[in-house]
C-alpha cells in the first residue's frame, strides 16, 4: 500500500503491525499520524518511539504489556537505513516474529525501516510505501485534504502549491494548513489564495539565505530565518528545505549533465536551476575549499536531520544547531 491511501485503508480498520520503509520522512510522517489520529478516535493512547539505542526486545515487551489506564498503544521502532542502521540478531528477530503471529490487539506496532524482519512478517503486517511521491500522487493528495473537509480548491491552485513546495511531504501539509484557516469562511481554495498564503517565494528565499550563509553574511541570513518563522514556517520544514538547498548545491557543483537532466533529477523549474548554478559558480569562484566545505554541511545537516527524525533532538533545536554550524562557517571552520 501506498502511504497516501493509509486514510482510506483506515476506514476498515487498524493493524496490529505495519512496516513502513521508504525515501520520504514527510510521507512517512504523514502515514504515522493518519494512524495516531484513528487511534484516538477510539480513546486514550499511550505513544512510545523507539531506536536501535533500545533493544527491540524491550519494544515488544511494552507492545505485549497492557496499559495500567486501559489506553491504547503505538508504539515505533526505527532500525535505520542502510549506513546508520545495526543489524537484528537472530534471537532478535525472532522475538518479533513471534509476536507479530500472536500480537496485543490494544497496541499497534510501527516497524520502520526493518528490512531484517521484513521478509518473516510480511504476511502478518501492513506494508507501508513511504518512498516520495509523483505528481500525480501528490495532487491527489492535496485534493483530498482540502474535499475532506469539506473545501473546493481550484486545480490551478494544486498546480500553484506544487509549483511553491516542489513534491516535499514535509512542507506541503504546513501550506495546506495554513490555507485552511485563511479559507475557512469561503472554503474555496483559488490560485489567489495559494499566492497570498503559501510560501511563494519561499524557493527564492532559500536561495538568498544559502547565499549568505556561503558569503558568511551572518545578518541577512538570520533575517530571512526569522521571517520565514514569522510567516508560521515550521522548524521542521525550514531545516528540510535549508538541507535540500545544500544537496542541490552540492549536486551541482559535482556534475557535467545537462541543464535538462539536472532539472529533472532535482526537480527545478529553468529558472530554480540557474539561480542554483548561479550560487554554485559564484561559489566555487569567491569561497576557498568550496567543494569539500560543502559536502561538510550536507554531511553535517544530513546528521541534524536525522537526530530530529528519530526524536533524539527537537526540531526547533536541530534547525538553531544547524544554523550555528552554517554561520561559523564563515571564517571557513
Amino acid at each position: 500500500m501506498r502511504a497516501f491511501e493509509i486514510n482510506e485503508n483506515l476506514k476498515y480498520g487498524l493493524g496490529t503491525i505495519y512496516s513502513m520503509s521508504g525515501d520520504d520522512y514527510g510521507l512517512e510522517n504523514y502515514a504515522i499520524q493518519a494512524i495516531k489520529n484513528k487511534l484516538r478516535q477510539e480513546g486514550e493512547l499511550e505513544i512510545f518511539n523507539y531506536d536501535v539505542s533500545t533493544p527491540i526486545a524491550e519494544a515488544i515487551a511494552n507492545a505485549n504489556s497492557f496499559s495500567l489506564f486501559g489506553a491504547k498503544k503505538l508504539i515505533t521502532y526505527y532500525i535505520g537505513k542502510s549506513k546508520e542502521k545495526i543489524k537484528l540478531t537472530d534471537s532478535e528477530v525472532k522475538a518479533v516474529v513471534e509476536y507479530a503471529q500472536d500480537p496485543n490487539e490494544d497496541c499497534v506496532l510501527i516497524l520502520r525501516e526493518c528490512s531484517d524482519v521484513f521478509a518473516c512478517i510480511k504476511d502478518y503486517c501492513i506494508v507501508v510505501d513511504c518512498n516520495k511521491g509523483n505528481w500525480n500522487e501528490i495532487s491527489q493528495y492535496i485534493g483530498k485534504a482540502f474535499a475532506r473537509r469539506g473545501y473546493k480548491i481550484e486545480r490551478a491552485a494544486i498546480k500553484s502549491i506544487i509549483d511553491s513546495c516542489g513534491l516535499d511531504m514535509v512542507r506541503i501539509p504546513s501550506e495546506i494548513a495554513k490555507l485552511l484557516l485563511y479559507c475557512q469562511e469561503s472554503k474555496c481554495i483559488t490560485v489567489r489564495d495559494v499566492e497570498e498564503i503559501t510560501t511563494v517565494d519561499a524557493e527564492n528565499k532559500m536561495f538568498d539565505l544559502s547565499n549568505a550563509l556561503q558569503r558568511g553574511d551572518n545578518q541577512q541570513a538570520l533575517e530571512l530565518l526569522d521571517s520565514m518563522l514569522k510567516r508560521g514556517e515550521k522548524p521542521s520544514a525550514l531545516l528540510s528545505i535549508i538541507a535540500s538547498s545544500f544537496r542541490k548545491e552540492f549536486l551541482i557543483a559535482n556534475t557535467n549533465a545537462t541543464d535538462e537532466v539536472l532539472g529533472k533529477t532535482l526537480g527545478l523549474s529553468g529558472y530554480a536551476l540557474k539561480v542554483n548554478k548561479n550560487i554554485v559558480a559564484k561559489g566555487k569562484e569567491t569561497v576557498k575549499g568550496y567543494v569539500p566545505r560543502l559536502k561538510k554541511i550536507v554531511d553535517e545537516l544530513s546528521e541534524l536531520e536525522y537526530k530530529f527524525k528519530n526524536n533524539i533532538i527537537e526540531e526547533e533545536s536541530a534547525l538553531w544547531l544547524a544554523m550555528t554550524k552554517l554561520l561559523s562557517k564563515k571564517e571557513g571552520v
